[in-house]
């Protein structure tokens, strides 16, 4: 009878925890993702304390039904983090896990991941963890202009430092330090129907970073993860304004990269994390993955690297140039109104309907390998004041720019002049 009672004093201090854990974490609700192949429909939501300066602490995973009941909590090992995301995965030999991402820092510095199997609600559990971080570099030295790295494997690799690069660190600051993981991703590498999960971390000396490590995780049958595919891409001397594959500060929002090192190549992808409106988060993201598919395919059948520019970020526009190619590149610009999640067309910011517009545009051309004859190119950006119209001639992306101010009679709001 003692052990009844005991059990009982156990379950209500467990519920009153649990519910005094979910009323403390109501804040701010960070992210949400539906859970496929649930009946009834289930969706998990992660939830924070979130700071005046962003950082959410004290975090929390629910699990609910349409109805809104909860049907599980979960506190995930990593405390808190700023820009934290959620997304499904499928990384195990059934059914689907959770990818929960909160960086510690701004996007230059590492983010903390974890893939959390929630199949059993009494059992949730993560199999990606905080040791797995850590990422798969033993050691890491740097002797005079040469860096050697030891792997989890015990391979070794000796490689020279970019002379420019090296130029930038004062000699007594030439100590290698090895990051934890700075981005990772789930594809499905070998088409098996399960994705592998693809790992970047940083060397660095000085906050200069040396060298990108790449690795592919595949989980086992006994849910442990092998790693290999281990690639070394070294870093080279980047001028400052180089803005490629940089994040970016919006005005409620903030771009993110994402980055994968493989053998052959990089891709780097954006990815939003808005601060008050997670449907809307989602609403870009699916976007910015749809728009971007192409390019990764091409990536993985080692056709062509990837990139992306954030041309323009703000509360009216968000402008996200995605770059492919080898040799020669492709661009592709994602224009969308931040604040619906909607894209925006050249006809939403001119009257193209009108007839001096084209040519007006052809007088101010100054790109002798375009001429626009038939009409305005699907492919623009507006950025620095300035309208860039994007014409792809014999494979050759070509850019004919022209001031916003000289078209203001052609202008459907005014607002596009400052």
């Amino acid at each position: 009878m003692m052990n009844v009672k005991i059990k009982q004093l156990l379950a209500v201090c467990a519920l009153s925890f649990c519910m005094n854990a979910v009323a403390a974490a109501e804040n701010a609700c960070l992210a949400v993702v539906e859970v496929p192949d649930t009946a009834p429909e289930v969706r998990a939501e992660l939830w924070g304390d979130r700071l005046a300066n962003g950082y959410a602490d004290n975090l929390l995973l629910l699990f609910r039904n349409k109805d809104g009941m909860i049907k599980a909590a979960y506190n995930p090992t990593v405390k808190g983090g700023y820009n934290c995301l959620l997304d499904m995965v499928s990384v195990g030999s059934e059914g689907n896990q959770l990818l929960l991402s909160a960086a510690q820092g701004n996007w230059q510095r590492p983010t903390e991941y974890r893939i959390i199997d929630f199949k059993d609600y009494k059992d949730i559990r993560e199999v990606f963890t905080a040791a797995d971080n850590y990422g798969v570099v033993q050691e890491a030295v740097m002797q005079k202009d040469r860096l050697t790295v030891t792997m989890s494997d015990g391979s070794s690799s000796s490689m020279q430092v970019d002379a420019g690069l090296l130029e930038q660190i004062p000699a007594e600051r030439r100590q290698a330090h090895t990051e934890k993981i700075t981005s990772l991703a789930a594809v499905d590498v070998d088409n098996d129907g399960r994705q592998e999960v693809l790992t970047v971390q940083k060397i660095s000396a000085d906050k200069n970073v040396l060298a990108d490590i790449g690795a592919v995780w595949k989980l086992d049958a006994d849910g442990a993860w092998n790693s290999s595919g281990f690639t070394i891409l070294v870093a080279g001397d980047t001028a400052k304004e180089n803005t490629i594959n940089d994040g970016r500060e919006g005005e409620g929002y903030t771009v993110l990269p994402r980055k994968i090192v493989a053998p052959g190549g990089e891709a780097t992808y954006p990815v939003v994390a808005y601060k008050d409106d997670v449907l809307l988060q989602n609403k870009v993201n699916k976007v910015l993955q749809e728009e971007n598919e192409a390019y990764l395919q091409k990536f993985i059948s080692g056709e062509a690297d990837s990139a992306f520019n954030v041309l323009r970020a703000d509360k009216d526009l968000l402008s996200i140039q995605l770059i492919s190619g080898k040799k020669s590149f492709v661009h592709h610009h994602v224009n969308l109104d931040p604040q619906t999640g909607n894209f925006i067309r050249l006809e939403d910011i001119l009257r193209t309907d009108d007839p001096d517009l084209l040519p007006l545009l052809n007088l101010l051309n100054t790109n002798d390998k375009i001429e626009f004859t038939e009409g305005l190119p699907t492919e623009w950006y507006l950025a620095d004041r300035r309208l860039c119209l994007v014409v792809n001639v014999c494979g050759q992306d070509e850019v004919s720019c022209y001031a916003i101010g000289n078209l203001h009679k052609f202008l459907r709001d005014k607002k596009w002049l400052d």
